[in-house]
């Protein structure tokens, strides 16, 4: 199923709202986010409904948080795409980012390619969406009983070794009763020596103490490495809808430039401007004939 959907087309003026609306209601969520269709469980539902019987919804993780679980998610999505004739390659490694604009943009096609081709049927989101949860885990349940099936079946050669180690404390036990003997000889040895264990506990005390503070400052460092990952990520989702903002503005003052040449060099000035060079938009003389009304005719 060849199909192309332009950049410029409708499909990618629809906004971040409409999108949130249609999913969650078409799909039963609750979706606040652009962000949150990173997983790619939305995707394969909506193909789903669209191609019933092609998407493995069993096999998708409907509880995936990280990136490396979305990517099994998107594999799923991308062998339907195949199986359907759909020519569309998933870009992965960006969706999985959670970045907004990657994101938006493959949702915006999704929606798109739905309007096309949804026949107006009945799909039981949640109903599918539930049983689908429910096959997943009892597999992910089947596979670790499997796992400690396998763990338990190398018990003998463990109990093996434990009886090992009953032998080597015996033999201990044994010399200490020696030693204990010889120390009832000899009582100022035998204090000193009781001296010298109580200074070893409290060595080992302190150990444990500060082991159990480097273990709550690793965690308290872990932490604020992930508050500040996240930072940098919502400043460069801010980065990243601004710049292309910055481009639009650009873009048009390229188109007008002959024509409202005096305007377009004013834009231009500001967008172009460094911190040296800096130009308040307040000082610009920007010529009063037609105002800016050139701006509403390209919009």
């Amino acid at each position: 199923m060849s199909e192309s959907i332009g950049m410029m087309e409708g499909a990618y003026f629809v906004g971040r709202a409409e999108l949130l609306s249609w999913i969650n209601n078409f799909l039963s969520l609750n979706y606040t986010k652009i962000e949150e269709f990173a997983s790619g469980c939305a995707h394969c539902q909506v193909f789903d409904a669209l191609f019933p019987g092609k998407v493995p919804l069993q096999k998708v993780n409907f509880g995936a948080k990280m990136d490396y679980e979305f990517i099994q998610n998107y594999k799923i999505l991308q062998t339907a795409f195949d199986r359907c004739n759909i020519e569309k390659r998933i870009d992965v490694d960006k969706l999985v980012k959670a970045k907004y604009q990657d994101n938006l943009e493959f949702t915006q096609w999704v929606k798109c390619y739905f309007d096309r081709h949804y026949d107006g049927s009945e799909y039981d989101a949640v109903g599918r969406r539930n049983r689908a949860i429910e096959i997943y885990n009892a597999a992910r349940g089947g596979r670790q009983r499997a796992k400690s099936a396998s763990s338990d079946s190398q018990e003998p050669a463990t109990v093996s070794k434990k009886k090992q180690i009953s032998t080597t404390k015996e033999n201990a036990a044994s010399e200490k009763k020696q030693t204990s003997s010889m120390e009832n000889k000899q009582g100022p040895i035998r204090s000193k020596v009781s001296g010298t264990a109580k200074n070893g506990e409290q060595k080992n005390g302190v150990h444990v103490e500060d082991t159990g503070v480097a273990r709550a400052e690793v965690e308290r460092l872990s932490q604020e490495l992930e508050e500040l990952r996240l930072t940098a990520d919502i400043l460069e989702k801010e980065r990243d809808f601004y710049f292309n903002k910055l481009r639009d503005i650009e873009i048009l003052c390229q188109q007008f430039e002959e024509s409202h040449s005096d305007v377009a060099k004013a834009f231009q000035q500001v967008l172009y401007a460094t911190e040296e060079d800096f130009i308040n938009p307040e000082d610009l003389e920007v010529p009063s004939e037609e105002p800016i009304e050139f701006l509403s005719d390209a919009l």
